[in-house]
């Protein structure tokens, strides 16, 4: 059996009519459902008394987990008497590859390397980008690069 939807003949009328009844009947039926729809009660919660709690919030822990290690403060390293003077440096990301280019009592520059002997008793220990540490007989010292020179007149 096949359902005519021609408006012309009198069963596509029917047809039409029939279609738009039930679709009437739909939405009356949603929209009466909506306005009867009864929502359960908001339930009311009695605000909690604020407490000063540790924070369980994973990214206010992250600073106090030290992900890249923790910063040590510079120990107050003296600096050094010695008749030193440190003209350059060549640091490096590997330690035992820096060098130093110090001029000892006032003689021409030499590169000095890690653990190498400047003076007796005094060896290099570590360089930086501005300074170098010794050790002067079991003593770590300090010894800085001038930053500043006096101007040179003729």
């Amino acid at each position: 059996m096949t359902i005519d939807f021609n408006p012309n003949t009198k069963q596509g009328k029917r047809a039409i009519a029939a279609v738009n009844g039930l679709l009437l009947i739909l939405i009356v039926w949603f929209g009466i459902a909506n306005l009867l729809h009864i929502k359960p009660p908001a339930v009311h919660v009695a605000p909690m008394a604020h407490r000063s709690m540790p924070s369980t919030n994973a990214v206010d822990l992250l600073p106090q987990r030290h992900l890249f290690g923790q910063v040590q403060a510079d120990m107050a390293v003296p600096t050094t008497d010695l008749n030193l003077i440190l003209a350059g440096v060549f640091a490096n990301s590997d330690a035992q590859d820096a060098r130093a280019a110090i001029s000892v009592n006032g003689e021409d520059t030499k590169l000095f390397g890690i653990g190498q002997t400047i003076l007796p008793g005094v060896t290099l220990t570590k360089v930086f980008n501005t300074k170098i540490y010794l050790n002067n007989q079991g003593r770590t010292e300090q010894l800085d690069m001038k930053l500043e020179y006096p101007s040179l007149q003729h």
